[in-house]
């Protein structure tokens, strides 16, 4: 039963990826860069990590990979 508890305390890679597309929605290529900065370089060593680890570097790359696309279509 605890297992079951856990699984449905964890948020999924999608989840987090959703949440982060709606809270940088209208935000500046320039904005989300200070959120990439803010939130570190995201790289860790080989070590096992965590939950709040892994939602972490989730969000940075899901961060860059908005400010990626906000940067080509800004470019054309």
């Amino acid at each position: 039963m605890d297992q079951k508890n856990e699984r449905a305390k964890t948020v999924s890679d999608v989840e987090c990826r959703v949440a982060v597309r709606r809270e940088v929605t209208g935000l500046t290529w320039a904005q989300l860069g200070e959120l990439i900065g803010a939130a570190g370089d995201g790289k860790r060593s080989g070590a096992p990590v965590g939950e709040a680890e892994r939602l972490a570097a989730v969000r940075v790359t899901e961060l860059r990979r908005i400010r990626a696309l906000v940067g080509q279509q800004s470019w054309g």
